[in-house]
């Protein structure tokens, strides 16, 4: 092979791998959600699907644990890999959405396979390090994706294995991830509705799917047969029409709140949409694919946590535009002038900038290092020495006259792999807030299920180590609607909106211990009255934010 057909494969490999640079941008820390699912997922492996509420201090209320599957696999990977193992599991699936998107593009872009590659780096530079975290949402997009690859293979048909994969796709979403199995069926809607609807007289949009509508009608079936597989039967289906577009929730979480300006997030998002829009403006589309694309931009400007699904399936149409790119012609490798001066300059700038970075992270790295067992470390160290060596005198770089300038290039090498390791080290997760009040309770209180009073956002921990906090992140298991006992969230919410006085509400129960944090009305009061004791402070970050903890215990007279 001539080094012209070489060097252009190399580019069409490195091209391909520009896919997968969003993997290097996920978090590495476990989400506050994880606790609760952690909690559910050992649960159902020691005493099965409950039916009632088994974290909380409050007794028999009705619970549908809509995310058991996604739990399980969680609970499973912190088994074996402590708080590593759920982050190794985002990697894989995200690994595992990165490839089904390309697909989907791929055929989207009718097989431009550049487009493909250069729509998915973009797209997932975005989404992984923003929405691939420790939650069922992982799981429920690569469905999401894996769905409108099969819609889109089958327009013109849909044979019997791909109605038999709809209806594996659509039991296995019932049970990672209920709240979201509706979506499932109703991605289907915008194909069945291009097929039936006969207005677009002018012939705005293309009409080109073959496939029947009493094919997607069974197709709609099979996916609503599926979803009864499930522990929970038609409540688990039904799930998403009582527990979201709460008045309530949409106020309390963050996540729920519709897209703005106000952030660069809701800047980004806005500035898509309006692309998306002039594109369809420009370019005559599939009435289906403007249809999804419309409708992911109505869940997105709904709430924010839908954002994740405008940047995946809303911008397939993206690719669909840009089919006839072809990317850079092909550069003549045969006559290229080198600026000499220009690549040390360059290479000078950037020796300095990786080598003003490992000095600032010295003391991690060098911790990370220590982590790293000898035999490991001298194996590295012998193989970077042996490729430098092989390169000088046998490789690409030997074709550089300047000794100085390959010696350059080398370090330069060098020290980007060497920053790199960076992303391999093994990185401790933030601890929650709540740990160090959680372990003091245990360590100084043996008595078995001790009540204790957490705000909203750190119940979860509380009840991973055991403890039964008044409320935690599960938001919808506190309405009355789904638990047919009480409000229990509104009632958090008069709390802390200071409807009712903290008195009037201690007075309703019988708390153990009181866990705080700094910004919630109980943290000062209760710090001013004499019926309760101070018995642990201290700082910590709560959501990246500097934040503080008060733990209370009531008087005993």
């Amino acid at each position: 092979m001539n080094s012209a057909n070489l060097l252009q494969r190399e580019r069409k490999t490195l091209f391909f791998l520009s896919m997968f640079i969003g993997l290097l941008f996920i978090s590495r820390s476990l989400d506050n959600d994880i606790w609760f699912l952690l909690s559910h997922g050992r649960y159902v492996v020691q005493y099965g699907w409950p039916t009632t509420d088994p974290l909380s201090m409050h007794e028999g209320l009705d619970f549908v644990m809509q995310q058991w599957l996604s739990a399980v696999i969680f609970w499973k990977s912190y088994v074996i890999g402590g708080e590593s193992g759920p982050i190794a599991v985002v990697y894989v699936v995200s690994t595992a959405i990165i490839c089904a998107y390309y697909h989907l593009l791929r055929l989207i872009s009718q097989g431009n396979r550049n487009i493909a590659i250069a729509v998915t780096a973009f797209v997932m530079v975005f989404v992984c390090p923003l929405f691939m975290v420790t939650r069922p949402q992982i799981f429920s997009l690569l469905i999401f994706i894996l769905t409108v690859y099969l819609l889109e293979k089958s327009t013109q048909h849909i044979s019997w294995q791909r109605y038999l994969a709809f209806f594996l796709l659509s039991a296995l979403l019932i049970n990672l991830h209920a709240a979201m199995w509706p979506l499932m069926a109703i991605l289907v809607v915008p194909y069945l509705v291009e097929k039936i609807v006969r207005l677009d007289k002018k012939g705005y949009f293309l009409h080109q799917i073959e496939t029947g509508w009493r094919s997607y009608a069974l197709l709609l079936c099979l996916i609503l047969c599926a979803g009864f597989l499930n522990p929970y039967g038609i409540d688990a289906m039904t799930y998403t029409s009582h527990s979201y577009g709460v008045k309530l929730i949409n106020t309390m979480v963050t996540e729920m709140h519709p897209v703005t300006f106000d952030n660069i997030l809701g800047k980004i998002a806005f500035a898509l949409m309006g692309f998306l829009i002039i594109l369809f403006t420009k370019e005559k589309f599939s009435l289906h694919l403007v249809l999804i694309s419309f409708g992911m931009m109505i869940l997105a400007l709904s709430a924010n946590r839908s954002l994740g699904l405008f940047m995946t399936l809303g911008l397939i149409p993206v690719a669909y535009y840009f089919r006839h790119w072809q990317g850079m012609p092909e550069a003549d490798t045969k006559n290229i002038k080198i600026n000499k001066r220009f690549c040390v300059i360059m290479m000078i700038l950037i020796l300095g900038t990786y080598g003003y970075g490992l000095y600032q992270s010295k003391v991690s790295l060098l911790h990370s290092l220590e982590q790293v067992p000898l035999l490991i470390k001298a194996t590295i160290f012998f193989i970077t020495l042996l490729t430098a060596i092989i390169e000088l005198r046998y490789g690409r770089i030997k074709r550089v006259r300047s000794l100085p300038i390959r010696l350059l290039i080398l370090g330069t090498v060098i020290l980007t792999m060497t920053s790199l390791t960076s992303l391999l080290k093994s990185t401790k997760p933030a601890d929650p807030i709540a740990k160090q009040a959680v372990e003091y309770i245990l360590a100084n209180d043996s008595r078995p299920d001790i009540v204790i009073w957490t705000g909203y956002a750190p119940g979860d921990y509380a009840e991973f180590r055991g403890l039964r906090p008044y409320i935690d992140p599960r938001a919808e298991v506190f309405l009355e609607v789904n638990n047919h006992q009480k409000d229990i969230l509104q009632e958090y919410y008069d709390l802390i909106s200071a409807a009712i006085s903290y008195q009037e509400f201690l007075s309703r129960y019988d708390f153990d211990y009181l866990l705080t944090e700094k910004g919630d009305l109980l943290y000062t009061y209760l710090n001013e009255d004499p019926n309760y004791e101070l018995v642990l402070e201290y700082e910590g970050k709560s959501f990246g934010q500097d934040s503080g903890v008060r733990l209370y215990k009531p008087i005993t007279k």
